[in-house]
């Protein structure tokens, strides 16, 4: 569950901290991870298999 809305399942990686962490609405929303504080750089989507 996204750690923004809490609602939304988490689809974004942040890099550079790697954490999985907020759904792409929210992602694209933030500047610094909900989880570390550190500045995103980019994020992007992971694949499952």
């Amino acid at each position: 569950t996204c750690k923004v809305c809490l609602n939304a399942e988490v689809e974004c990686i942040f890099l550079p901290c790697r954490h999985l962490a907020c759904c792409s609405t929210c992602a694209d929303q933030l500047v610094k991870c909900p989880v570390c504080q550190s500045e995103i750089e980019r994020s992007v989507k992971p694949y499952r298999a």
